[in-house]
């Protein structure tokens, strides 16, 4: 699964040039030191923000309907990275938790929903052809099958945290 970390004050929405569309604009991280800009980049808005090379892999690989928006970062000099970055939106979600051995604190506001899971279990549900998708109980979280794991490993992407199924976790 992969984890969004960071803080909303550093998310604001800019207009391009007066003939494009609007463009999202992200400031790094007081709290994230260096320049590196990893392949998926973490942050609490539960958007997840990859590279042009992780957005060419999703887009030959995944199975899910993904749409790519671009977006832009400044880095700690508020400068804009040279990096061509996108927001990548999983459209949809996959009800397939086994709620009975699922372990998490149940959302009292969205009932169905999970505030966080500490142990993920899924049932039989699962379509096998799908490698990729959003949990319904907790769709901030991305699950990639092991496939597609490894496609991601074998391409030495940055910035994702995988995590077995069965596993503590912090979802």
């Amino acid at each position: 699964a992969l984890r969004e970390l960071a803080d909303r004050r550093y998310w604001r929405r800019r207009p391009k040039e007066s003939t494009e569309a609007q463009a999202y604009v992200f400031d790094m991280a007081a709290s994230r030191p260096g320049i590196v800009v990893a392949d998926a980049i973490k942050n609490t808005l539960g958007y997840t923000l990859v590279s042009a090379p992780m957005k060419e892999l999703l887009a030959k690989h995944a199975t899910a309907e993904i749409e790519f928006t671009p977006c832009k970062l400044k880095n700690h000099k508020k400068r804009f990275v040279t990096e061509e970055l996108f927001i990548a939106n999983v459209l949809g979600t996959l009800d397939c938790v086994d709620r009975a051995k699922t372990v998490g604190r149940e959302d009292p506001v969205n009932p169905g929903r999970y505030m966080s899971i500490t142990q993920l279990a899924f049932n039989d549900r699962i379509n096998p052809a799908v490698n990729l998708f959003r949990l319904a109980v907790r769709p901030k979280y991305l699950i990639f099958r092991e496939d597609l794991k490894a496609i991601v490993e074998a391409g030495a992407l940055t910035g994702l945290v995988f995590s077995r199924v069965g596993d503590k976790v912090r979802l």
